[in-house]
């Protein structure tokens, strides 16, 4: 009986510990990716969602959620398809 109670606490431990890095990790690479995001715009003036969504490797629906947090901050205007400054 206390070697399953121990096993669990192990268990439950260890996906606390990895549900938290994992989330920590996913808020520095959001932060990481707009930060790109913002230096794609000021070299070329505009961004593409489809485009970013492929180099990064993630959804457009993720891009997208980028690029309306960093509209609602001012730094860029959203347009049909992509960003412009």
């Amino acid at each position: 009986m206390q070697v399953r109670r121990a096993c669990f606490v192990c268990y439950y431990l260890r996906s606390l510990v990895l549900f938290f890095l994992f989330r920590y990790n996913d808020d520095v690479d959001a932060y990481e990716r707009k930060i790109e995001i913002m230096k794609i715009l000021e070299e070329k003036g505009r961004v593409n969602i489809n485009r970013l969504a492929e180099s990064f490797g993630v959804t457009k629906v993720t891009i997208r959620s980028d690029i309306d947090s960093l509209e609602t901050r001012g730094l860029l205007v959203r347009t049909h398809g992509g960003a412009v400054q």
